[in-house]
């Protein structure tokens, strides 16, 4: 009836209670269910209990899940209450916190006291389903007291699902309750021990070697051939393991498991890829689905006509009886033995006929629950068993079928949790990259402490030693492109976390590009200090003057290492207390720098480059490890000369001229240039370039194009203006100057989120974008281009004035620097052909700062945090005042939720056939990655770009396409906001909701000066004031919050509104700017304009 037991009024009736040493079993009826809970004490205070359900009724009840209460227990104001989840790591009791936590982030929670050095844990395990802790803060009254106080409760959720009969049984897994004195290190290791009774340890047959390098995975469309060439790039960047994309045709919707996919190669290049990986040490995995196949398959028609027949068979069924799809694909039953056989004998064949080493398996976790009712030829399982004991069946038996061909496996389960670290060989890291991505709304200074946390608490997710075993990524196929989220510098300080935490880094195609050098150093030094790669770690013991610099003690026997990684864009000089082991050196060395460091007083100073690291251990060890001086070859300049097209030769060889020599003037129609004037001089060339036209039996001049290229030293500048004769449309995007570098020893590219460059290395069979400055702006303090000739001498883009440069890598290696013409079709730019990269200094803007991907700006006290991963919208506000920061707004969006844009299919949902779940689709500025064009204003900066959804990791564009526009400028103490949407084609009769928001916390008060007068907002969490039922004053300011930090006034609001309204939930406060807010009108442009200060 959706209730549980303790909200009924059903009669606990204990039928037999039975004590012997440290063990306590109670036999209970609660209706129709006999319970039996057994209670173990042990000596280290763990208290661990065994539940079993029996039903001896004769009816036929439905079971929707199980739930183990604690009861709440205070242990003083001062408590806080710990957990895995990032929001709640460290929370005090006084804050009233209420959350849950999964299993694959760790089915616990504590509450420890500092001042009475006590606290209490409670934990969960099972390998039937899937579980979760919940908690939740309740008052209570002692016996002595009659105020009030607070006090956790914490319960467990078993997701059990069955129908019940006569004599039906379930065991429902293990709880814990933990009491432990000390401090909260002693409380959470407590765990540890909890995990020990259980015997639960980190499987022990993985080999050896899969710690010591990193995984990678190319994306789905790369060719067997492709990643062949690739290998010994590969093995450079220190991987040892690679997990090739699924090889079925279909994909990730299998058509055939035994045949390969002809887009990807043939049966012979796969034992080609497979052959030549293991020369060089490194594993190939491939990717097993066990969810299911396409119905159109042929093992997908074998089952359905079993299905419809009423025997046994492999779909799962809903409670209905229909069959369930998901993916695309018949929704297989992961328990049903004949499929995990199937799955066994898939992994095998691979394994025996290609010399595969392992699988990583797809929603390892399981699928949904089979209600099928057949004859089975097996015992009966519980529907929801098709979830994770299913799951662990089919990684089980798979790894055991590779291990009796190969004598080892390496299995990779898309799962995280304890059971997938008992039964397979690594933990996904899923909420490694939840936690990690929380840095696009987070400051620097504010994650990394909470991830420092966070990773400490993660420790005790698992058996000892199990947080070992996770792999530790930032982008994968579901979850491409890094460097759109955090941008370059993020992205790279970001995998030093991950290669330098408990773990193995993972490596997605691209993720690479522009830090070769980084990550092949940095992976070779993890190797080289066996405390990275096999040792302990200890997130907290670590003290850093700076928030922003991560710190993390890795030891092994009695080897140390203090690794420190600065997420700042700047240099930052930091003081750092050692860890107890290491207080008593006289001097640390930095195996990455080369230096040593004196210790004084356990302490160390030293300066960490932007978005650099350093490794303080043992000083001979680091200097052995520190990079060798590069030695520089003498490079000679060949002669630059100009063409009497104005394109500019290196030596004999056209570098830099117009597009192929040509440009387009219509679709399909290409015509050459023709040189009509040349001037020389000295230092400069001056001349002009004509398009003629074949009109009939008259060729007519139908464009002029005046260049002009001026040289001082080494330095050239070029400016050109076009000119068009005739009224002929130009294809503008076909007119560009380019570059053109064969063959190019190295590229480098600076720009404001940070710098890459590497030796040339082609990755892809297509042409690849490194660089497009509309939508990443180049530096201030460098050149933004430079390219390394074959004989080692170097061109730099210093400046340039026409559209955005974009830096082209295509499969030949050409390199390929592209310039178009601006709007008003001219171009200019410098650039520099010498011995050694040239550099350029800008005049620094001083009211912008760039941090990778957050922007920040300065007006008087306030300061505002953009994020251009998230569509250029704010995450911050602060005041500062001397050292003290105090927010003031926490984020804000631009989105649709209703009218706009169609409902979908919630595809990655399982349905019964036939069945379509339709949700809303919401278009979000934040779910646009990169917006279509970043634009410095003299005050201040804009975005552009599209509404756009993310579902499963991508990003999604919509339609109908809305274009949206963010500026913010400064002005005096505050800033003008103006933003704007227009859809690509008028939409007439919408009824729809499209607003911008900002929300502000802190906030004690809410004021709205209306026409009637000021308007207090209610804290009720709903509209109370709206503007079009009070429309606000003309007069300043009109909005007005007030702040645990100040005043914050909304002023000089105008713009096409429907209606602007204020909700007000605690401390927290969102206004809302509706564009559209259900009333039917023609969707066109709309604006909406204010100044916050």
């Amino acid at each position: 009836d959706g209730k549980w037991w303790h909200e009924t009024e059903l009669r606990t009736e204990p039928l037999k209670v039975q004590r012997r040493d440290n063990r306590i079993d109670i036999v209970a009826r609660i209706g129709d269910f006999t319970v039996t809970t057994c209670y173990r004490l042990s000596k280290s205070g763990i208290l661990r209990k065994d539940v079993a359900l029996r039903y001896e009724g004769d009816g036929n009840p439905k079971i929707d899940g199980t739930l183990f209460l604690l009861p709440a227990v205070g242990l003083g104001e001062d408590a806080v209450v710990l957990s895995p989840s990032f929001d709640f790591l460290r929370v005090p009791i006084s804050q009233r916190p209420r959350f849950s936590v999964d299993m694959g982030t760790g089915a616990w929670c504590a509450l420890h006291s500092p001042s009475q050095k006590l606290g209490i844990a409670a934990a969960f395990y099972s390998e039937t389903e899937h579980f979760s802790v919940n908690a939740e803060t309740i008052d209570f009254a002692s016996s002595s007291s009659r105020v009030p106080r607070h006090a956790p409760r914490f319960s467990h959720w078993l997701g059990v699902r069955d129908r019940a009969s006569k004599g039906w049984s379930a065991e429902l897994g293990t709880q814990f309750f933990i009491v432990a004195e000390g401090d909260e290190r002693k409380l959470l290791e407590s765990l540890w021990h909890a995990w020990d009774l259980l015997g639960l340890r980190p499987l022990q047959d993985t080999p050896k070697d899969a710690f010591d390098g990193a995984f990678y995975e190319p994306a789905v469309q790369h060719t067997y051939r492709n990643i062949t060439r690739l290998l010994p790039h590969l093995k450079q960047l220190g991987v040892k393991t690679i997990w090739l994309p699924p090889y079925t045709p279909g994909v990730y919707a299998p058509l055939d498991y035994f045949a390969i996919r002809p887009e990807v190669g043939t049966a012979e290049e796969l034992k080609v890829l497979v052959a030549e990986a293991h020369k060089l040490g490194m594993r190939v995995l491939l990717d097993l689905i066990p969810h299911g196949p396409r119905p159109e398959s042929e093992l997908g028609k074998e089952q359905r006509r079993k299905f419809d027949a009423g025997l046994d068979n492999w779909i799962c069924a809903d409670e209905q009886g229909r069959p369930i799809h998901w993916w695309g694909c018949y929704a297989f039953d992961y328990a049903h033995p004949g499929w995990i056989a199937y799955m066994a004998k898939v992994a095998e064949h691979f394994a025996r006929e290609f010399g595969i080493d392992g699988w990583r398996i797809d929603v390892a976790p399981g699928g949904p629950p089979n209600w099928a009712v057949v004859n089975q030829p097996y015992p009966r399982r519980r529907p929801s068993q098709s979830g994770l004991w299913g799951g662990l069946q089919v990684l089980r038996e798979a790894r055991n079928a590779v291990k009796r061909v190969r004598g080892e496996a390496l299995f990779y389960p898309e799962a995280s949790g304890p059971p997938f670290v008992v039964h397979g060989d690594f933990d996904y890291g899923f909420p490694f990259y939840f936690a990690a991505m929380r840095l696009m709304t987070m400051l620097p200074e504010e994650f990394v402490p909470s991830l420092r946390r966070w990773l400490q608490h993660q420790r005790y997710t698992f058996p000892k030693g199990g947080s070992k075993r996770i792999v530790r990524w930032l982008a994968n196929h579901d979850n491409p492109y890094v460097q759109g989220r955090l941008g370059f510098g993020y992205s790279k300080a970001m995998f030093a976390v991950c290669a330098l935490s408990e773990g193995v880094p993972f490596i997605y195609e691209g993720q690479d590009v522009g830090m070769t050098d980084f990550i092949a150093r940095l992976m070779k030094l993890r190797s080289a200090l066996r405390e990275l790669r096999d040792g302990e770690a200890d997130y907290l013991s670590v003290s850093v003057s700076d928030d922003a610099v991560f710190a993390v003690h890795r030891f092994w026997g009695n080897f140390h290492t203090v690794a420190l990684v600065n997420l700042k864009s700047s240099p930052v000089t930091v003081k750092i207390r050692l860890p107890s082991p290491m207080q008593n050196w006289s001097q640390v060395g930095d195996a990455w720098t080369g230096e040593v460091h004196k210790v004084r007083k356990g302490t160390v100073e030293l300066t960490l480059p932007a978005f650099e690291l350093a490794l303080l251990s043992d000083p001979i060890r680091a200097r052995k490890l520190a990079p060798k001086p590069e030695r520089l070859e003498p490079v000679t300049v060949q002669p630059v000369t100009i063409s009497d097209e104005g394109f500019f030769k290196v030596g004999n060889f056209v570098v830099g001229q117009w597009r192929e020599g040509e440009f387009k003037i219509a679709p399909g129609e290409r015509l050459p240039f023709e040189v009509t004037e040349i001037k020389r001089s000295e230092n400069e060339v001056i001349g002009k370039l004509a398009v003629k036209r074949r009109m009939g039996a008259v060729v007519r001049t139908v464009a002029e194009i005046r260049w002009r290229w001026t040289k001082q030293g080494n330095f050239w500048d070029y400016e050109a203006t076009l000119q068009l004769k005739l009224p002929v449309k130009l294809a503008r995007h076909d007119f560009a100057w380019e570059f053109k570098f064969v063959k190019p020893k190295r590229w480098r590219i600076v720009t404001v989120e940070g710098e890459i460059g590497e030796e040339t290395i082609v990755r892809f069979e297509r042409p690849q974008l490194l660089w497009d400055s509309s939508r990443i702006p180049p530096a201030f303090s460098d050149a933004p281009v430079s390219v390394q000739l074959p004989d080692g001498s170097w061109w730099t883009l210093t400046d340039w004035r026409g559209g955005a440069v974009q830096v082209w890598l295509h499969p030949d290696e050409t390199l390929v620097v592209r310039i178009p013409p601006n709007e008003q079709a001219s171009i200019a730019f410098n650039s520099v052909y010498a011995p050694k990269p040239a550099i350029r200094f800008s005049r620094l803007l001083p009211f912008i700062s760039f941090s990778s991907a957050h922007i920040s700006l300065n007006a008087g006290r306030l300061r505002l945090t953009l994020a251009r991963s998230l569509g250029g919208l704010p995450i911050r506000m602060e005041l500062i005042d001397g050292n003290k920061r105090q927010t003031v707004l926490l984020g804000s969006e631009l989105y649709s939720d209703y009218g706009i844009f169609p409902e979908h299919d919630e595809g990655g949902a399982w349905r019964a056939e036939g069945e379509r779940r339709l949700v809303r689709t919401v278009g979000r500025a934040s779910a646009c990655r990169l917006p279509d064009k970043i634009e410095l204003l003299p005050d201040g900066v804009a975005f552009e770009g599209a509404l756009s959804t993310t579902w499963a990791g991508h990003w999604w564009n919509l339609n109908p396409r809305v274009n949206y526009r963010l500026s913010y400028e400064i002005d005096g103490d505050g800033f003008i906001i103006r933003a704007s949407v227009e859809p690509s084609k008028p939409m007439r009769k919408v009824r729809a909701f499209l607003a911008l928001t900002l929300t502000f916390i802190g906030v004690e008060k809410v004021a709205v000066n209306t026409v009637k007068g000021w308007h207090e907002v209610p804290e009720i969490g709903e509209r109370d004031w709206q503007s079009r039922h009070l429309p606000l004053n003309k007069t300043d300011p009109q909005i007005r919050l007030h702040t645990k930090a100040g005043i914050v006034a909304l002023k000089g609001i105008e713009g096409e509104l429907q209606n602007c309204f204020v909700v007000k939930d605690g401390d927290r406060c969102t206004v809302f700017f509706a564009w559209l807010d259900g009333e039917e009108t023609d969707f066109k442009t709309r604006t909406v304009r204010f100044k916050v200060e």
